[in-house]
């Protein structure tokens, strides 16, 4: 059903007067915006870190009870078993992460590669020897034949820790990979961020500029509806500062702002421009960025209708079906005008913040149809948990 009440326009929606907060633009929204995204991936970090420790763990947990199952039935003592499993993984551990926490990140990563693989030497050198020792005075009572002081017993406990020493190695590895993902993660999120803020800035001052510019001319040529403008303009302007920062307004707060600017750009037409706007479906609870539906319409006025003609007609159909925001803005065109309509700042600017938005989500077309411009979007919406961080 039609939702304007407005001077020239053919359409009934009464206005819903809000109380708007009178806070100022602060010059450090992006920076908020930028500690906002640092936040929810340090939090997102910090859970990725969690399972890492949980998995390693779990995988520690299931080698250390497979060689006891092993040890305990190898060996007919299983005490034997017992303590030959435990000593074993002990050492497994301390040659895995002594090399993945304390050597690659002090010496190599570091460049000093000559001096990590020395210290490499002499680390897995005090570990087999004190392995050794260990199961020479605990373990060679009760098997004197492998465990102990000989080249055998050498061997095998050089082999498995050295292995031990390169898991570690690639434990370092993997970890070092996980975190450069993150980092990226980051960048991208931070990097989307500051050029979707920056889009949205750029829409404010382009769109003051084409308003004072109609003011200024007003003003020259002594029109008493300039001070009605610049009244109108201050209630633009609540916009811009109150809902314009936020991520999400409601799609009423967006209806309400283009009302707004149809009755400052009547107030410039010499004919009254014959207006029909239908909304259908349930859009009361829908959230939408904000200046995401202004586009279609300031381009109407800039580069679209006539100022000097009576039969300038303005079309816009909002419909919200199966989870999509549909909507089509058809205007009138006069000769020449509109040739470049579909190119303006305008649009580029919406359908970058779009590609941003909802990237591969959402369809936008603008076309030239015999006397009338057609524009037309689709996006998705959710009407129940659409986040709102303003």
């Amino acid at each position: 059903m039609p939702f304007f009440s407005t001077v020239g326009v053919q359409a009934g929606w009464s206005k819903n007067h809000r109380h708007l907060s009178k806070k100022a633009l602060q010059p450090s929204f992006l920076c908020e915006i930028a500690d906002a995204i640092i936040i929810m991936n340090w939090s997102q970090l910090r859970a990725g870190k969690t399972t890492l420790v949980f998995m390693q763990v779990l995988l520690w947990s299931v080698f250390y009870l497979l060689l006891l199952l092993y040890t305990t039935h190898k060996w007919t003592n299983t005490w034997f078993g017992l303590l030959n499993g435990t000593i074993a993984t002990v050492f497994y551990l301390l040659a895995a992460y002594g090399n993945a926490s304390w050597l690659i990140p002090s010496f190599l990563k570091r460049g000093k590669t000559f001096l990590y693989f020395t210290v490499s030497i002499v680390f897995i050198a005090a570990l087999v020897f004190t392995r050794m020792y260990l199961e020479y005075v605990i373990l060679q009572p009760l098997h004197k034949t492998f465990y102990g002081l000989s080249w055998a017993h050498f061997s095998f406990d050089c082999i498995t820790l050295l292995l031990a020493f390169l898991f570690g190695a690639l434990l370092r590895v993997t970890l070092n990979y996980l975190a450069l993902l993150k980092q990226k993660e980051e960048l991208v999120s931070r990097q989307v961020a500051s050029e979707l803020n920056l889009l949205k800035a750029q829409v404010q001052p382009h769109f003051l500029f084409n308003t004072l510019n109609n003011i200024y001319s007003l003003s020259q040529s002594g029109s008493p509806h300039a001070p009605v403008m610049i009244a109108k303009l201050s209630d633009l302007m609540r916009y811009f500062i109150d809902d314009s920062p936020k991520d999400k307004i409601p799609l009423s707060t967006e209806l309400e702002f283009i009302e707004n600017y149809l009755e400052l750009e009547q107030i410039r037409m010499l004919h009254p421009l014959h207006v029909d706007i239908q909304v259908d479906g349930e859009v009361k609870d829908i959230k939408i960025p904000p200046m995401l539906l202004m586009p279609f319409i300031e381009n109407v006025f800039k580069h679209g209708v006539d100022k000097t003609e009576q039969n300038n007609v303005l079309e816009a159909n909002l419909v919200a079906r199966d989870g999509r925001l549909l909507y089509k803005v058809v205007n009138s065109l006069h000769g020449e005008n509109g040739s470049c309509i579909s190119k303006g700042f305008g649009l580029t600017n919406l359908r970058k913040r779009l590609e941003l938005l909802y990237p591969g989500r959402f369809e936008m077309s603008a076309r030239r149809q015999d006397h009338h411009f057609i524009a037309e979007l689709q996006i998705p919406y959710d009407a129940h948990t659409l986040p709102d961080r303003g």
